[in-house]
């Protein structure tokens, strides 16, 4: 009779014990399809910014941006570059700068140097007046403007301005891969080349 008793009591710890290891296997496969499923999640991860002052959103992941996002650092970057003083140049130019990756930073830099040596000498003054800007494929823009210069505190030049401006995204940062002023017959045809009429 107790032997019974103790057979029967075994069989039901090693059918618990079953379902027990059953139930872990379970789990543990649970927990990894999970795990997955969150590194899946967090590689298309965007973050989405919505500043008080603007009325568009921006949705930035590592590799892509909207077009909000991309039009409103492009813009900044340009004023970094063509909005200055003589004595703010070298520091936006230094700001710029931190948008270049390594690769492109001696020719960008070099230019930026000679502007900076430029300013030094004439004191002029820049002020950059934005009226076009175009995105033209995922790592391509185009922005037409004035420059208005001064100097003493009276205007002593305005020019059309026409630049093509490469960028890549990395990680949800925006760099610069070109900044190049070109020629008004250079801009149109970049424009037509994409497809945007003028």
């Amino acid at each position: 009779m107790k032997k019974e008793i103790f057979l029967e009591q075994w069989k039901n710890e090693r059918y618990r014990y079953k379902i027990l290891r059953s139930v872990i296997v379970v789990l543990a496969l649970l927990i990894v399809v999970e795990a997955g499923f969150m590194s899946a999640l967090a590689r298309r991860s965007r973050t989405i910014i919505v500043p008080t002052h603007l009325y568009h959103k921006f949705e930035v992941s590592d590799y892509a941006a909207n077009d909000s996002y991309v039009r409103t650092m492009l813009i900044y970057l340009t004023n970094l570059v063509y909005n200055f003083t003589p004595a703010t140049i070298e520091k936006r130019y230094y700001e710029f700068s931190f948008y270049v990756p390594a690769h492109y930073l001696p020719e960008i830099k070099k230019e930026l140097e000679k502007r900076i040596q430029e300013v030094a000498t004439t004191r002029v003054t820049e002020d950059f007046q934005l009226k076009k800007f175009y995105r033209l494929d995922e790592n391509l823009a185009a922005i037409k403007g004035n420059v208005i210069r001064y100097l003493g505190g009276k205007v002593v030049g305005e020019d059309h301005l026409y630049l093509k401006i490469g960028f890549r995204l990395q990680g949800g940062s925006i760099e610069v891969t070109e900044f190049s002023a070109i020629s008004q017959a250079d801009y149109r045809s970049l424009l037509k080349s994409h497809h945007v009429n003028v």
